[in-house]
């Protein structure tokens, strides 16, 4: 009888391992205004900032669905209910979604940006509810950049993988402007830390010395080993920039 037993829980135990396994991956959700407006981010009534932001990036999401709304500082303008925003794809499979807001002569809404899937291996924070860094928006690990007022959130100081990054770069070269690159590179660098040499990489496929300055400046934030910057640096193809970017630097470090 023990041996019966004992073999029960075995099964038991290993169809429980079994099915952690399989368990799909958490999604990921980013929503940013494109014009800087800041915002109050709920899903299912649950308030994500504490402070308002233009740029939310939000992990951890199990639901395939969510009810959002989206609560602007300024009160003159509507708040935006989505009943049922999907973080998955047609097959159900959890994605790194992104959302946009945009302003048209009707006013703000919110559309679809981006997705990916979800990577089985990316580092899972706990449930956002209970997490301590997400309970009031502040955390000894929560960051605040500084310069576009965005919010977020990693475990590990680690940049993107190879893979990840080819991926990413690609998505960046798929666009045709430059001003359409630069949007999709400040968005995946927000929710993704780079190193410097990702970074010059990135910086390589803007046609304007401009975006480059612009880009290197933003991404700094995000940048892991920002003792390594001067490969982005030389990425620029004036002098002028160079030392543009450099005083930058310096003055960022001070504040």
């Amino acid at each position: 009888m023990k041996k019966i037993t004992l073999i029960s829980i075995l099964v038991i135990l290993f169809n429980s391992f079994t099915a952690a396994a399989y368990r799909q991956p958490a999604a990921s959700l980013t929503v940013f205004a494109e014009d800087g407006a800041n915002f109050y981010l709920l899903l299912n009534g649950e308030r994500y900032n504490a402070r308002p932001s233009a740029n939310l990036y939000i992990d951890n999401l199990t639901n395939t669905a969510y009810d959002c709304t989206i609560v602007f500082q300024d009160r003159h303008i509507p708040a935006i209910t989505i009943k049922a925003l999907p973080v998955t794809d047609t097959r159900n499979i959890m994605q790194n979604v992104t959302y946009h807001i945009v302003k048209d002569r009707r006013g703000y809404k919110l559309m679809y940006y981006s997705s990916a899937p979800a990577m089985q291996n990316q580092p899972q924070y706990g449930t956002p509810g209970n997490h301590p860094y997400y309970n009031n928006g502040y955390g000894s690990d929560r960051q605040h950049n500084r310069h576009n007022n965005s919010y977020y959130y990693h475990e590990y100081n680690r940049a993107m993988s190879s893979a990840e990054f080819d991926e990413a770069k690609n998505a960046v070269a798929n666009n045709h402007f430059d001003s359409s690159r630069l949007l999709m590179a400040k968005q995946i660098v927000t929710a993704n830390l780079m190193n410097a040499a990702q970074i010059a990489q990135i910086m390589e496929l803007f046609a304007f010395n401009s975006s480059k300055l612009e880009f290197a400046k933003y991404a700094f934030d995000y940048c892991v080993d920002t003792q390594n910057y001067y490969k982005v640096v030389n990425r620029l193809t004036f002098s002028s920039s160079k030392d543009e970017l450099n005083r930058y630097i310096m003055q960022h470090n001070n504040v």
